[in-house]
């Protein structure tokens, strides 16, 4: 018999859970809204989906469904249920609330109790785009690079952009510093809007390459930063582009026709309107050429319903929509899975000093998956999501060495040279997502200090920085003499293992 699954709250994605959740073979039951809770015992479930309402405010929907969660938990005594924690689904409104709950976690009353992922629609979507950039495989050899066109800066085009930073990260950038994954932002308010993400993400613009452009003016590149830390090698392999433009400039149309020909790029746009139908408009009115040669459009679309009944052909061939509300959940959690094992392979690597004083590594070849449970269970919320952000990479790094998805079950082993390419795009990946997240490099000061006493590395990183944020070249052994990228390489000795979890239920 299947399980035993309880769906709260009024949203579209309903059916589409319930059609997952039927086809697992589960017994769905649905209320919508926590009046008929009392009449139900919580510990008869094994999962439990609590919708936020998407016809009301974000604020309100997602107090209302964050109350539900709290009397749940209070109301919930694992002990009458052989200490099982309930599988929670939570869908939320306010893409603010998520970020605040991936950094800080849940209160221990409710972790105890339930296990709780949070996602919102919009994030779904964005890192279904971001997955999607690399289509032909980027190798070490390869010149191609990846570029991301987003017309629009809402929060949907920065969620693109932010995850896109997150896994868009090749091995050809370690051969070359100037293969860069380059994100082109084009909106009539860019150079304005632009300083928002600038603030909000500082540690990460000070050390990549930026710059403002408008096509209006002559010439048109109108400013260009540098990485602040310049005289260091550089780390950061995504540089980024604001153009202050409509989507109709002639220059900037030109522009878009050339990168489409370009064999030197593999081009995605991706147009973000609050307005759906002029976002739709925005995109059937790209250049020629972008069709002429199959680039894929994404448009941003909550509800695609009419669309999906148009046969695409032509100008529509290569338009995909993206950011439906009521779509898009696997109940499944394959990214999970896989970031179950990361963490599991991470707290496995041992380093050893061998008598040749040459360290070595030793690494799991296969998973105790109830210990991959028990370590995930005492992971801290930001943790998991560094573990998530390393697990979205996974599919770019297995394309990177020839292998597609569909080979993923098949475990191989890695060649010592593809580890050590990985382990460099890895280092680079995590660099990024630590800037993202606020941390920044030790500056000409701090670094002396850490020099001479290594101790202050541990210091430094109470105030968010962080000494191994820098070139994979120049990383530095840590307190006890071990190199730091020992753990690099064993990540991604253990990425077909990790890519095999995607497939577990």
């Amino acid at each position: 018999m299947g399980k035993k699954v309880l769906i709260i709250g009024n949203h579209p994605i309903y059916y589409d859970l319930t059609k997952q959740f039927t086809q697992r073979g589960d017994i769905v039951e649905y209320i919508k809204d926590d009046g008929g809770l009392k009449a139900l015992d919580i510990s008869s479930y094994n999962e439990i989906c609590l919708l936020s309402d998407a016809e009301k405010p974000s604020y309100e929907s997602d107090n209302e469904i964050m109350g539900v969660l709290e009397r749940i938990a209070t109301d919930y005594e694992p002990e009458q249920n052989n200490g099982k924690r309930i599988l929670c689904h939570l869908l939320l409104q306010s893409q603010s609330l998520l970020h605040i709950i991936h950094l800080e976690g849940f209160r221990e009353a409710i972790k105890d109790k339930l296990e709780v992922y949070p996602f919102t629609t919009d994030e779904l979507w964005s890192r279904e785009v971001a997955l999607k950039l690399d289509r032909s495989p980027i190798t070490i050899q390869s010149n191609k690079t990846v570029h991301l066109v987003i017309f629009g800066m809402s929060q949907a085009a920065e969620l693109v952009a932010i995850n896109a930073t997150h896994v868009a990260h090749f091995p050809n950038y370690n051969r070359n510093h100037t293969l860069r994954t380059r994100i082109t932002i084009v909106d009539e308010r860019a150079s304005e809007k632009a300083m928002d993400w600038i603030q909000r993400y500082k540690p990460l613009f000070d050390n990549c390459h930026y710059r403002f452009i408008n096509p209006q003016r002559n010439p048109a590149v109108t400013k260009k930063v540098s990485p602040q830390y310049n005289e260091r090698e550089e780390f950061v392999d995504v540089e980024w582009e604001f153009v202050t433009s409509s989507p109709y400039n002639r220059l900037l149309q030109q522009k878009i026709g050339q990168w489409a020909v370009s064999p030197s790029q593999l081009l995605t746009i991706v147009v973000v309107n609050s307005d759906e139908e002029k976002g739709l408009n925005d995109a059937l009115h790209l250049p020629n050429e972008i069709t002429e040669n199959a680039i894929p459009v994404y448009v941003y679309m909550q509800s695609n319903k009419a669309f999906k009944q148009i046969c695409q052909s032509g100008k529509t061939a290569k338009i995909h929509p993206f950011g439906m509300v009521d779509e898009g959940y696997d109940i499944n959690l394959p990214l999970v899975q896989m970031a179950k094992a990361v963490n599991y392979i991470y707290s496995q690597c041992r380093i050893m000093e061998g008598h040749d004083g040459i360290w070595k590594m030793e690494y799991a070849v296969e998973i105790d998956h109830d210990e991959k449970e028990r370590l995930w269970s005492k992971l801290p919320s930001n943790k998991r999501m560094s573990s998530i952000y390393n697990a979205m990479s996974i599919g770019v790094k297995m394309h990177s060495v020839g292998l597609k998805e569909e080979e993923w079950e098949k475990f191989y082993d890695i060649s010592q040279e593809e580890i050590e390419q990985l382990a460099q795009v890895e280092h680079n990946r995590w660099s990024v997502e630590e800037l993202i997240l606020g941390w920044r490099p030790c500056n000409d000061s701090e670094q002396l200090e850490v020099e001479a006493n290594i101790t202050k590395k541990e210091e430094l990183k109470k105030h968010k920085i962080h000494y191994d944020l820098r070139a994979y070249s120049d990383l530095r052994p840590d307190a006890s003499g071990k190199p730091v990228e020992i753990y690099d390489r064993c990540l991604s000795a253990c990425i077909p293992l990790i890519a095999k979890e995607s497939k577990r239920r």
